[in-house]
Formats: C-alpha cells, structure tokens, sequence
C-alpha cells in the first residue's frame, strides 16, 4: 500500500511539473516579448529552480503520509500542491537576479505573495486532516529558500543592506552545521518545537516583503531590516546551543 501510494504521489507531481514547465516557458516568451532579452535568462534561471522544487518532492514522496508508521496517501493533497505553488513563485523570484532591465514591483509581488500565501498549506492540511512529512518538509525548504533568494534580490536591487544576507544564509548554515558534527560523530540533539522561531521568520517574511517595494526608502528598509534581523539571528543561536546540547531547551 505505501509503495502504491508513493508510485500515485509521483505520477501526480509529474503532471504538476509539467504543468508548471509550460507555465514557465509562458512566461518566459512574454517577457521576452516585453523587454527583449530578459526572457531566456529568466525563464532558464526559473526552470532550474522549478525542476528543483519537483524533484525534491518526488524525491520524498515516501514522505506523503502523516508520520512516520502512517500509510502514504494516495493523492498528493490540495495543501502540499500550494506548498509546491509557493516553490515555483520563488524559483519565479530567482530568475530576476539574471534579468537585465528594471525590475520594479515584481520582486515585491513574488515574495510578498511567497509570504502572505505562508499560513494557507498548513490551514488547508489541518483543516483537511491531512497533514504529512512531505508537506512540512517541503513548508521548512520552501520557506528557507524564499527567504534566500529575496535577500540576493533585495542586496542586488539595493533595496536591503548586504549584510542581510545572512538572514537568507542562516538555516543552511546551520544544517551544514549539524551536519558537519554527525561526520564528526559529535551528538546532534533534536530541535523541539518553537512558537518563537514561527513567529521570527514571519515577521522577517513581512519585513524582507515590504523592503522590496519600490515606495520604500532605502533608508528605511535598510535600518528596518537590519533591527528585526538581530533577534532572528539570534534565535538561531539559542537552536544551535540546543542542538549541540548547551542549552536545554529553545525559546518557548
């Protein structure tokens, strides 16, 4: 039955790959159309980072069920379908770094609907009864990379201070992290749970959203960004002393 469901999960995820293909390639003879030159670079940019997205849910589909002992479902499920939309609007958003003209509102619009559209998969997973590994594997990634690429979008646009990114660097920095200690076979404890760390990263969401509008000033995106990345930051720090067993436990 697991092996069944996990063969259907594919298949379907295929279908949106392709599906999300041909939207992107859509939209990449527009904008050539519009503003010559910038279309294959972004729509090249775009459908790495599409190919990217599908393939790291194909590759967890074992994880389309709701724990670890549970069956896989059958269906891939309406809430980690949107968690796969929310992917492919950021691998959207990376292609702007390659787009040789002005950009305007479209990295605010990207993000800010990567951003406001956060809280839908898992509304739509709980209220469904249908919440699984993949969906909050594929929630944590999204949400990371989302963040990534709108702080290189932001630096590269001016519109948030370079040392922003390591806002975008932080969770991978720390997985390389945890990782590099289990090579050193150094105890890695596991992360409970944080309200804290939540509401942290949609405030920083919302923040790097509204930087990236083109009516802010510079000014003010810069000092607002750089005062909400210093307890985000430094949340980070207290998981890290958890997980290296320094701290007992996270913030609440």
């Amino acid at each position: 039955m697991r092996d069944a469901g996990t063969r259907r999960t594919r298949r379907q995820l295929t279908t949106l790959g392709v599906a999300f293909a041909v939207c992107t390639f859509l939209v990449a003879v527009v904008a050539e159309r519009r503003t010559p030159g910038a279309g294959a670079p972004w729509g090249a940019v775009s459908a790495a980072g599409v190919l990217g997205v599908v393939g790291f849910a194909r590759r967890h589909a074992h994880r389309n069920r709701p724990s670890e002992r549970g069956r896989v479902f059958d269906s891939l499920g309406a809430a980690n379908a949107v968690t796969l939309c929310r992917g492919v609007v950021v691998a959207f958003l990376a292609g702007v770094l390659v787009v040789p003209a002005p950009v305007g509102w479209l990295p605010a619009l990207l993000y800010g609907a990567v951003a406001a559209s956060d809280p839908v998969d898992g509304a739509i997973a709980r209220l469904r009864d249908r919440t699984t590994l993949l969906g909050a594997r594929l929630d944590v990634n999204v949400d990371a990379a989302g963040l990534l690429v709108a702080a290189l979008v932001g630096v590269s646009v001016g519109s948030l201070p370079p040392w922003y990114l390591a806002v975008g660097a932080a969770r991978y920095l720390f997985v390389l992290g945890a990782w590099r200690r289990r090579r050193r076979g150094l105890p890695v404890f596991e992360l409970p749970h944080g309200d804290t760390r939540r509401a942290l990263a949609g405030i920083q969401m919302a923040v790097t959203a509204v930087a990236l509008a083109p009516v802010v000033p510079q000014w003010a995106g810069w000092t607002l960004a750089t005062v909400t990345m210093l307890p985000f930051l430094g949340n980070f720090l207290v998981d890290w002393f958890v997980v290296t067993g320094r701290r007992e436990r996270p913030l609440p």
